[in-house]
């Protein structure tokens, strides 16, 4: 995703058009510069040619990653599903051959599966259990990994992750944008907010107004 372009004919851009160039949001665009160490303000902010080159890079390798994972969990769950189902020889599992082979000669004796008592999992607790109160039916491994990285990753606890997702309207992926927020002393009850016509959720999330700036005008209002 280079830019071709001769040297002397690249100019920089901007935020905006680069994540529409990226098929990025503008918080999104946020996190992939603050991930790649390029510092920018605002949407309007200017990004040179090299930088930009290195979150072009940045973004497909991420695309390229998130494609390999999702291929490893459809071949596991195909082969998963195969064997729930299967109680024939070992060759009759595998749909390599030399697999089959390595399993008959390991003594792999494929058997049907008692799914009338699988084993109940723990309820989920923290964060976890907060996502999934959240929103009602994701999956178990979802919330478990929502909660490494509000928690894991950026230390919410539970009951702030939760306001940030039902008063602050962030969404599950906004977890570094909650943080940058928290450390301009921006507060979930801060986003609904209604300042000039428009909330602060508004300005940070549709027009990508840098926390600092938000900062200043709820100062501006003595709400911060």
């Amino acid at each position: 995703m280079r830019d071709q372009r001769p040297r002397e004919q690249r100019t920089n851009v901007t935020v905006a058009e680069l994540a529409a160039e990226l098929g990025r949001t503008i918080p999104s665009m946020y996190d992939l510069c603050n991930a790649q160490q390029v510092y920018a303000r605002g949407s309007d902010c200017e990004i040179s040619p090299s930088n930009a080159d290195r979150l072009r890079e940045a973004h497909a390798d991420k695309l390229r990653r998130l494609e390999l994972i999702r291929r490893a969990e459809e071949e596991d769950f195909e082969y998963q599903a195969l064997r729930a189902r299967h109680s024939g020889p070992a060759d009759r599992i595998y749909a390599d051959p030399g697999t089959a082979t390595i399993a008959r000669n390991l003594g792999a004796k494929p058997r049907w599966r008692d799914m009338s008592h699988k084993v109940k999992e723990p309820p989920l607790t923290g964060t976890a259990a907060a996502a999934e109160r959240h929103r009602p039916g994701i999956a178990r491994e979802n919330a478990q990994q929502i909660a490494a990285v509000w928690t894991g990753e950026h230390y919410f606890g539970e009951s702030d992750a939760a306001a940030w997702w039902s008063v602050g309207g962030l969404g599950f992926d906004d977890a570094l944008l909650a943080s940058v927020l928290r450390e301009h002393g921006i507060r979930p009850e801060h986003l609904p907010v209604r300042v000039r016509g428009e909330t602060i959720r508004d300005r940070v999330i549709e027009q990508g107004m840098a926390p600092e700036h938000v900062a200043r005008i709820l100062r501006g209002q003595n709400l911060l």
